[in-house]
């Protein structure tokens, strides 16, 4: 019997998790679009934050396909375990990309996580919205495993009052 990682299994005890999987998706999938819209562009962004030029493409091209193959498993995807088990790492890896480059733009003043598309001056903001990010990511996380924990031992938290 194949273990099946849908989330999809989980909605009738966690129906919050699908909306936050969801809302995951959406920012990828924002950030990635805003970021290939003017994807030319995006490499001399990379490098006028810091990112060495010769591997500013590379980065670029890196950081959408990850973005990209993140998605089947926030999702929810009907497809095979293996992509789906490679999905789930690649959100964290797609999260800690994005957020070592913001920290690299955040000390020239600009942000890249919009790429070329919007030029908007860089701060504490975008840092912070890249935590609310991870947060969202670690909730979706911790959920999930309490959900694995009840369903293998049959224990459900019950609320008192």
């Amino acid at each position: 019997m194949s273990k099946e990682h849908s989330i999809i299994r989980h909605m009738d005890k966690l129906p919050q998790i699908f909306w936050v999987r969801l809302s995951l998706a959406f920012y990828f999938l924002v950030i990635m679009l805003l970021q290939l819209f003017s994807f030319d562009k995006f490499p001399r962004v990379l490098a006028n934050v810091g990112v060495d030029q010769s591997i500013s493409t590379v980065v670029s091209i890196t950081l959408v396909l990850v973005g990209l193959l993140a998605l089947p498993h926030l999702l929810g995807m009907k497809t095979s375990s293996k992509l789906l088990k490679v999905s789930s790492w690649l959100s964290p890896v797609f999260l800690f990309m994005l957020t070592t480059l913001e920290v690299i733009a955040f000390y020239s003043g600009r942000t890249i996580l919009f790429g070329a598309t919007f030029d908007l001056p860089g701060g504490g903001w975008s840092l912070l919205f890249l935590a609310a990010i991870w947060i969202l990511w670690i909730w979706s996380v911790v959920s999930v495993l309490n959900a694995g924990v009840e369903k293998k031992t049959g224990k459900v938290k019950r609320e008192e009052g």
